[in-house]
């Protein structure tokens, strides 16, 4: 059955946090450190920083990035927990005994992490934990929450409902029941 554009358009009060457009006139400017491993996810959480107007930087490791730290002073870093060199944990750690280190927003972004390992990344320093694969409205939450931001939001694009075929005989439908049903069946026996 298809959804009507009311249940495809409404996320959390009408407006779809996926549609985010920019940060509010008048805020700081935030510098963004995103410290992954993988090329995918430095791009994708790099654009959905620049996107809104915050600066990044990338460190493809942990030891690069307690480097990033001390150059650039970050007010928030996306942490991967696992990477070469020198892993997330290490690297928090690392960061949180430097002078500024404690200021800095740290949130963990991982696959891999269960509830009582979330645990141990908040006794280590880390502000948060974001679990992969993530929704951009995850991200940018975790960024109003830890730093403040507040956003200007896109108007939802108006769906339109699809409509059904008009040029089906019913025949054709009847047939294409018959045999949705007919895989239905097989699926379960097997």
């Amino acid at each position: 059955e298809a959804a009507s554009a009311s249940e495809v358009n409404s996320v959390e009060g009408g407006i779809c946090k996926d549609e985010v457009a920019g940060l509010e006139p008048g805020q700081p400017t935030y510098r963004i450190l995103i410290a992954d491993d993988q090329p995918l996810n430095q791009v994708l959480l790099g654009k959905l920083m620049t996107d809104i107007g915050l600066e990044t930087k990338i460190a493809a490791n942990g030891e690069h990035c307690v480097q990033l730290f001390k150059e650039w002073s970050p007010d928030f870093i996306w942490m991967d927990r696992r990477m070469p060199v020198m892993d997330g944990v290490k690297a928090t750690k690392a960061i949180r005994a430097l002078p500024g280190g404690d200021k800095v927003k740290i949130v963990a972004v991982t696959a891999s992490v269960f509830r009582d390992q979330q645990n141990e990344l908040f006794d280590i320093g880390m502000n948060d934990v974001l679990r992969k694969p993530y929704r951009f409205h995850e991200i940018y939450d975790c960024l109003a929450r830890h730093l403040g931001l507040k956003y200007i939001y896109r108007e939802p694009e108006p769906v339109e409902e699809p409509e059904a075929p008009a040029n089906v005989p019913d025949v054709g439908l009847d047939d294409l029941h018959n045999v949705l049903e007919s895989l239905d069946k097989a699926a379960n026996r097997g």
